[in-house]
């Protein structure tokens, strides 16, 4: 993992730090959406550190005001905030999601919520699942991100196994099956 990072951090660092976090007035759309790959790439496969960083700090301004950040960067900045966070973040994702006023917005926060690696905080957005604050036509959607978050693999699999009548019953048979393609065979 260190090498592939390692790779990618010298393959395509420099033209993420030379096109920046931000963009430039006029800038063409091509030069936004590399950078939001750029950042996707660095910050959420191959976990570079300047990304990382970077990351956390504009979720923070992204949290005060939403138009703090590029549209085409909200979604990397909120799940590397996650992957990163605490309690505390943890506290105004799920603030943030409750409060959301565009359902894009709401489905942004609450899959941030299941991209954290604490063991806790896994634990919290685990059990998120089977109460209607998370909405049944996300429950699904929900928990094949967690099985992807390698942290939080081993327990969602554990929880799902334990609770999977009661989850069963807060997804619709359609989105099940979202969950079983997921399971490595």
């Amino acid at each position: 993992p260190e090498r592939f990072r390692d790779w990618l951090a010298t393959r395509f660092g420099p033209a993420l730090l030379e096109l920046g976090w931000d963009p430039k007035p006029a800038e063409a759309d091509e030069e936004r959406l590399r950078r939001a790959v750029l950042v996707a790439l660095l910050g959420e496969i191959a976990d570079w550190p300047p990304v990382l960083a970077s990351a956390t700090q504009r979720f923070d301004a992204y949290l005060a005001r939403r138009d703090a950040i590029d549209p085409n960067l909200a979604d990397s900045v909120v799940t590397l905030a996650a992957r990163a966070g605490d309690a505390l973040r943890f506290e105004s994702m799920l603030d943030a999601f409750e409060r959301a006023s565009t359902p894009q917005e709401r489905r942004r926060f609450l899959f941030g919520l299941a991209e954290f690696r604490a063991p806790k905080l896994v634990d919290r957005a685990l059990a998120l699942c089977l109460t209607d604050r998370v909405p049944t036509q996300d429950v699904a959607f929900v928990l094949v991100r967690l099985l992807a978050n390698r942290e939080a693999r081993l327990r969602t699999w554990a929880y799902v196994k334990k609770r999977w009548p009661r989850l069963r019953r807060r997804m619709s048979p359609m989105l099940a099956t979202r969950l079983v393609e997921t399971t490595p065979v």
